[in-house]
């Protein structure tokens, strides 16, 4: 297998799943597993989903999501190098 399809395979493992504290009490319909570049140079992982992912279904949205792409932006990192 190559990444792509292993990511593809975890992300279909994973698929609603509830075998912890975090899967029991989510709000959106799946996890967030994650999403950018498989080749990437930069990996960010944050926390639990805050309730602006919850609500919008992504990660890294909302304050955060506006927080971490100014500092990425200072720091000369493109989303296209990234993977959240």
């Amino acid at each position: 297998m190559n990444v792509r399809e292993n990511m593809a395979a975890l992300s279909a493992a994973w698929h609603n799943c509830n075998k912890c504290p975090i899967g029991a009490t989510r709000q959106g319909p799946d996890i967030f597993f994650g999403y950018g570049s498989l080749t990437a140079k930069y990996f960010f992982v944050g926390g639990g989903p805050s309730e602006t992912d919850e609500t919008y279904s992504g990660i890294f949205s909302g304050d955060y999501g506006d927080f971490l792409v100014g500092a990425m932006e200072k720091l000369g990192i493109s989303r296209g190098d990234s993977y959240f």
